[in-house]
């Protein structure tokens, strides 16, 4: 079967856009509607048609040639619009494309005329390849042509564009649209299944279960996946052969036709090498994309062309300069920006390494440094590489799995039924032992496979704990029906942790859609006072399983009372509105019954849309007796409240549209109950505020019920008619004069009927009346009309400007004054100093716009800016003003102009540059930054004197000081100074707080000591308000310096420091003060113990947050800011933290992202040498972290050993072969540092860092370890560095006294801890007792230890305690021995 044409909408994006996709794979719908909505910078074909210039980029396999529909797609739909297509790729000489194209008759035809052509250049990349000059003869036939009335196409590969073109099209058009096609959305795929006459959603299920969808998303692979389809619908088991068959069709060229014009060199075979390396090269080397511009101007994390190319490795396959070439111009990259290219999904590049890591024949140890780092578990970055390594080689790789399962719920479909197993063993392990937490944002829905749901079952009995919640939270992902039993119990367990019940009975609302459960119905309503407020979550969710078909709507009534916080959101908020929306005529009376027992609930709007939605079931009733009474009581209940009629409409736009017939029902209804007053309410109803019952052509209506009934509805309705009566109406004066006189009505508008005689007093005054009111208006109207009236205007400023020209200098700061009037004088900005963003600007002639520049110039020499006639004054003196706008209007529009302002001239307009202050509607920031800078090297002292005397008023007036950008341009210690000395001065707290924000920013070793001194004991005491202040400024701005004071102050004077947190809550509110690990720890300590998490208050308000409950989302951010430190330090922090905090279960999780930080944190790129001395030798390791330093150590003692007893022993070199003595242990150790830093240092042994392995001196120092092992990176300086790595040796004789217990009292709990690693090295050196003379003492104490095998196991068990605790120790027992007996 093939993919049938499908006429799609397909999407595009600009060249340097970005865009998303959703969790799947699929393209995020540009199309969805809402507040965020995806992609909002794609653009549809159709939307580019009416687009001048278009280049259209797309990659091989993206669907571009259909989607171009030869042009016709992109053509714009304009009367008159001649079109020309043209396939480039037919074309192999310059000569032919310029005779049949651009010289062609169409293209004579065109120019010759004077109407439109749209031309479409198809195939722009195969003609270059071809035409090398084809962009400069576009170029030339451009720049000919009256390219006003072109509309130009050009689609081409996105690899192949040229850069230089877009520099031609700039040339050429105004605007020039690059943009790139996107994949294909899911709805594309279905329609595309659907063509083919195939279940499009059980295929694209199965295609999102395989994790295949980044092949699925372009058309090309689609089709693939869609010839690999069975005769029974459904896909090949093995998703690897997929990716396999579907990365090879990207990399080939697909298309026949260029196939058999421009193939490019070489197989698909050398293709493949190539994206692998490229692939390795990008994801181990940190650089996610590849430069195609000149090598001189690539980015350094950017991959050039040249890079790409490699040499031979183990395989002795280089890859060629070709084969990248053909490999950047396959499907498999994307355009990522000017003269660069991505990989059109994560996924290939993920793919393309494991490749490259199974083809270089890299060993396990490789592997581990490149994908593990410190604490086992992989590299997040390299995480679907391992999954791929174990989808591609599961014997081999597998044991990954163990190290870190999560790795493998991505992107990568794991073949074996056994491996998901392992997987979600692993899972649940680590979910145990606190490892792993559940997280909502984890997709399981890989890990299915026949025995998950017994694998599961012994979690789902075990009531409380992770490893409970991660079940359930797989048992869901996975759809596992046969789990549902075990989730039921779980659910009704009242012994389980209530959110965990509440987790399995959602799961159990999804995945009984087909078959409704029946057996959490006893959970609603089961509990009562706080007990039910702890279980409402439970109960929402049993409300959701359980209604309608095994709960009565009664019954749902009977216990709605949300007591949830008002500004809370969840599953009560979920059943609520799905309960509202699929209320049924059946449900009527129960919903009536509920709302009239407490119309207070119309009030509360977490009930909101149920109480709409029961409105609008009664509406829909109106025969209904409950339905008549819940409408009165709920319009006299918004009536008693003067509020809109039955309540405002909701944000979500839930206006209840009435039929006339309706309206006219309730509205009787109404009118039979309601107050005289109340009548005016229903009538003066406004459209949008609340439900309007009344219009003006009900009026008619009126007066027939009015003449119908009887009593209350009677009178009620003839006040209606009467207020709604618009004698200006025609259609209403005509109904009321058109009454008969024997008409009920007519009495009611006899006032309106009778007739006035014109020289009455009745008719004097009314005329008095409409005259009085037409000349008010006539008034209005000529004032308004003068206030428009501008035409003076300009005349008026060209006038000015000229003589300005001419040296008036009053001149021009009046038509500067003029300039800004917008033509209503209560429009004028004055605030806006630039003229020219003035409304009139734009409306001057350009002569006299250049005649202002003129006289800004000469204004800026002769002004005079006056400043003893305003300054300081608070008033506005035009003429300083017009200084201010004359050097803005020259920075805009005459920048050189500045430079040549004298000196004097800066120093004469100084104090109008400071007084004019930046504001949104002023000074722009950036301009006033400009001036001033300019300004300074002349008039420094004056600018600073203008400030002073600014802050000197603000002092005295008790304002703020709005001089921000000016402290900021000025900012010297001789300022700073004279602010402080101001300090000392009494003054409102807003003018100090102006004054110390600038000071403590820019000046904070200045102002620190001021602020400390206002902490003392009896200085806190006479003005604690500006302690406070300094102790909050301190801890925002100076916390590391400032922490032992601090700190004393939380320790000796609690309540002030508990006052300054709870002041100052707002500005700590989710701000980290910059504090060492140990210190922030020690700070939320202390708010634990001050501000104890019990006593937390959260708001009902959504839209206010009081202090304290600030302070405990400040407190809260410091764990979060500690976890993602990122450091060893933060770690311990966190421990301590733990430890402190027993009653803070959830601590484990800001541990485990503690971890994961630092695990992100210490992962390094490789270099592109490094990366090819791995590929090249088997020796070669990286050396990332301590357990890579740990594994290269290792793997060099095993060399050691090895020659211990090799055919050339060296293990003679440790005895004193004279006396028949082992050497002393301080011998030993020299010994082994020599030999290591020999096997470590060797040739491309550890290829990312330079190793030494010293001595820590003389024996005798216990504090000591005997070797030190450290790495660090070429490019980061000496050992000691943040880049190195370090990791203790403890090397011990078989005679020590203390061989067992030295690994915990010295390696451990000294040189680890002083370290601070969790990885250490135990080496004992074992001697035999044939060999060594019994006059040696120390020979009795080695014998006392045993055999080889005896320490080894001894050492081993010792170690095992330690990894129980997280700590990871490597025992080496080496032979010594002279001879070798059969057994040790």
């Amino acid at each position: 079967m093939a993919l049938n044409y499908v006429d799609l909408e397909r999407f595009w994006l600009p060249e340097d856009g970005t865009y998303t996709l959703t969790p799947a794979g699929w393209l995020d719908d540009p199309t969805d509607k809402g507040l965020f909505r995806a992609n909002a910078a794609a653009v549809s074909t159709a939307a580019l048609a009416e687009r001048q210039c278009v280049v259209l980029l797309g990659e091989p396999g993206m669907g571009k040639t259909s989607t171009l529909a030869a042009g016709s797609a992109v053509a714009p739909q304009a009367e008159g619009i001649e079109g020309l297509h043209v396939d480039l790729g037919r074309y192999g000489s310059e000569d032919r494309l310029v005779r049949e194209v651009f010289e062609s008759e169409q293209i004579r035809t065109w120019q010759a005329g004077n109407h439109s052509l749209c031309l479409t250049l198809d195939s722009f990349d195969e003609a270059k390849n071809r035409v090398e000059t084809l962009d400069q003869l576009l170029d030339e036939f451009l720049m000919r042509w009256d390219c006003d009335r072109l509309f130009l196409r050009v689609a081409c590969r996105t690899a192949d564009w040229p850069q230089r073109m877009r520099t031609v099209l700039e040339n050429n058009f105004s605007e020039v649209n690059i943009h790139e096609l996107l994949p294909l959305r899911r709805s594309d795929a279905a329609d595309l299944m659907r063509a083919a006459e195939l279940d499009a959603e059980e295929i694209l299920a199965a295609v999102e279960q395989a994790r295949i969808v980044p092949l699925a998303a372009r058309p090309l692979t689609l089709k693939l996946i869609q010839s690999s389809i069975s005769q029974h619908g459904s896909l090949p088991g093995n998703a690897r052969e997929l990716y396999e068959h579907g990365l090879t069709a990207l990399l080939d060229e697909m298309n026949p036709q260029r196939q058999q014009a421009i193939a490019p060199p070489g197989g698909v075979a050398g293709r493949m090498r190539a994206a692998e390396r490229i692939a390795a090269l990008s994801l181990f080397g940190g650089r996610p994309t590849v430069w195609r511009g000149s090598v001189a101007t690539a980015p350094p994390d950017d991959l050039s062309v040249d890079q790409c190319v490699g040499p031979p490795g183990r395989d002795g396959q280089g890859i060629s300069s070709d084969d990248v070439h053909a490999t950047l111009r396959s499907g498999i990259f994307t355009g990522a920006g000017e003269a660069r290219l991505g990989w059109s999904h994560a996924t290939f590049a993920d793919y393309l390494s494991a490749r490259w890591v199974l083809h270089q024949s890299l060993d396990n140890e490789q592997v581990t440094s490149l994908l593990v780092a410190n604490d086992g578990r992989i590299y997040t970055r390299a995480r679907q590489v391992a999954a791929w390594l174990v989808a591609l080689d599961s014997a081999r790789f597998r044991h990954l799995i163990q190290s870190d399962p999560e790795a493998f719920l991505a992107s990568v479909d794991l073949p074996e039924g056994q491996l998901r197993s392992e997987v979600v063993s692993a899972l649940l392990r680590d979910a145990q032992s606190g490892e792993l937490f559940d997280d909502y944002d984890v997709d399981y829905s890989g890990l299915q496979h026949s025995g998950l749901a017994e694998q599961l079952r012994p979690a789902l009995q075990t009531p409380q704990g992770e490893a409970c919640r991660v079940a359930v939270r797989i048992a869901r992902s996975c759809s596992l029906m046969d789990s549902v039993p075990d989730l039921t119990t779980l659910a009704l367990n009242d012994k389980a942790d209530p959110h965990v019940r509440a987790s399995a009975a959602m799961a159990i609302h999804g995945l009984s859609a087909a078959a409704p459960s029946h057996d959490l119905a006893t959970l609603i309503g089961a509990s009562t006072g706080s007990v039910a407020a702890d279980n409402q979550e439970l109960e929402a969710a049993a409300l959701l399983v359980s209604w309608p078909h095994a709960v009565s709507t009664e019954k749902v009534f009977s216990v709605l009372s949300p007591s949830h916080p008002r500004n809370y959101y969840g599953l009560y908020s979920v059943f609520m509105d799905r309960f509202a929306t699929e209320l049924r005529a059946s449900d009527l009376r129960p919903a009536c019954t509920w709302l009239l027992a407490d119309l207070s609930r119309m009030d509360d709007f977490r009930l909101a849309k149920l109480v709409r939605a029961i409105l609008k079931l009664c509406l829909a009733h109106l025969d209904d007796d409950s339905a008549r009474e819940v409408i009165v009581a709920m319009a006299l209940k918004s009536l008693a409240d003067s509020q809109p009629l039955f309540g405002e409409p909701g944000l979500n736009g839930d206006e209840i549209d009435l039929d006339t017939d309706t309206r006219h029902a309730v509205t009787r209804l109404l009118l039979e109950t309601v107050s005289e007053e109340q009548v005016w309410w229903i009538v003066d109803e406004q459209p949008g505020r609340g439900m309007v019952l009344v219009y003006d052509e009900d009026l008619e209506w009126l007066i027939d019920v009015y003449a119908a009934a009887d009593g209350t509805l009677r009178e009620n309705a003839g006040r209606a008619a009467r207020e709604l009566l618009k004698p200006h109406l025609v259609a209403h004066s005509s109904i009321i004069l058109e009454l008969p006189e024997d008409h009920a009505a007519a009495e009611l508008f006899s006032d309106w009927r009778s007739v006035v005689e014109l020289d009455s007093e009745a008719a004097v005054e009314a005329r008095q009346k409409s005259q009085e009111r037409a000349r008010r208006h006539l008034e209005i109207s000529r004032r308004r009309k003068e206030e428009r009236s501008d035409d003076w205007v300009n005349p008026r400023i060209a006038e000015e400007i000229g003589k300005a020209v001419d040296g008036n200098t009053s001149a021009f700061w009046r038509a500067a004054h003029l300039a800004v009037m917008p033509g209503m004088r209560r429009d004028m900005d004055e605030f806006q100093p630039d003229l020219t963003l003035h409304p009139r600007w734009e409306t001057l002639p350009g002569t006299v716009k250049a005649d202002f520049v003129t006289a800004a110039r000469i204004y800026v020499e002769t002004g005079e800016c006056q400043p003893d006639q305003w300054l300081a004054r608070n008033i506005d003196y035009r003429p300083a003003r017009a200084g201010y706008q004359a050097l803005a209007l020259l920075l805009k529009l005459d920048p050189p102009a500045l430079n040549a302002v004298s000196p004097e001239a800066w120093r004469n307009w100084a104090p109008i540059l400071i007084a004019w202050i930046a504001t949104n509607n002023g000074a722009s920031h950036d301009d006033k930054q400009r001036l001033l800078t300019l300004a300074r090297p002349h008039a420094e002292d004056e600018l600073r004197q203008t400030i002073l005397v600014l802050v000197d008023k603000a002092i005295a007036d008790e304002a703020h000081v709005f001089l921000r950008t000016e402290l900021e341009v000025l900012s010297t210690e001789v300022l700073a100074r004279e602010l402080l000395e101001r300090l000392t001065r009494p003054m409102a707290p807003d003018t100090r707080a102006g004054i110390l924000d600038f000071l403590v920013e820019r000046h904070l070793d200045l102002v620190a000591p001021v602020l400390h001194s206002r902490l003392g004991d009896a200085e806190r005491i006479e003005d604690p308000e500006l302690g406070k202040d300094a102790a909050c400024r301190l801890l925002r701005n100076d916390a590391t310096r400032s922490w032992v004071a601090l700190g004393a102050l939380m320790k000796n004077d609690a309540p002030f420091m508990e006052a300054v947190s709870l002041q100052f809550a707002q500005a700590f509110d989710r701000r980290t003060p910059d504090l060492a690990p140990q210190a922030l720890a020690d700070l939320y300590l202390w708010l634990c113990e001050r501000f104890p998490r019990a006593q937390d208050t959260a708001s009902e308000d959504t839209d206010r947050v009081r202090p304290r409950e600030s302070l405990a989302h400040w407190r809260d951010a410091l764990l979060t800011a500690l976890s993602r430190h990122g450091t060893r330090d933060a770690v311990a922090a966190i421990e301590r933290i733990a430890l402190a905090r027993p009653d803070e279960p959830w601590m484990a999780r800001f541990l485990v992202d503690a971890k994961r930080a630092l695990r992100e944190r210490s992962w390094e790129p490789l270099t592109l040498d490094e990366i090819d001395q791995l590929a090249q030798s088997r020796r070669t390791r990286v050396v990332r972290s301590d357990a890579d330093l740990l594994a290269a150590t290792l793997h060099a003692l095993d060399e050691i050993e090895a020659r211990l007893q090799a055919d050339t022993p060296s293990a003679f070199l440790l005895w004193d072969t004279h006396s028949k003595r082992p050497k002393r242990e301080e011998e030993i150790s020299d010994y082994l540092a020599n030999e290591l830093e020999q096997h470590l240092n060797g040739v491309g042994v550890v290829v990312n860092r330079e190793v030494q392995v010293r001595r820590s001196g003389q024996s005798g120092l216990a504090e000591r370890t005997d070797l030190r092992v450290e790495a660090v990176r070429p490019d980061s300086g000496a050992i000691g560095s943040p880049g190195t790595l370090r990791i203790p040796g403890e090397v011990k004789g078989v005679w020590n006294p203390g061989l067992i217990e030295s690994l915990e009292t010295q390696l451990v709990q000294r040189y680890m801890a002083d370290f601070q690693t969790d990885h250490g090295l135990y080496v004992v050196a074992w001697f035999d007792q044939e060999s060594w003379a019994t006059a040696d003492g120390r020979r009795s104490k080695a014998a006392r230890q045993g055999s080889v095998t005896k320490v080894r196991t001894a050492l081993e068990a010792e170690a095992e305690k330690q990894r129980a605790q997280g700590r990871v120790i490597s025992v080496r027992v080496l032979d010594f021995s002279l001879k070798r007996p059969t057994s040790r």
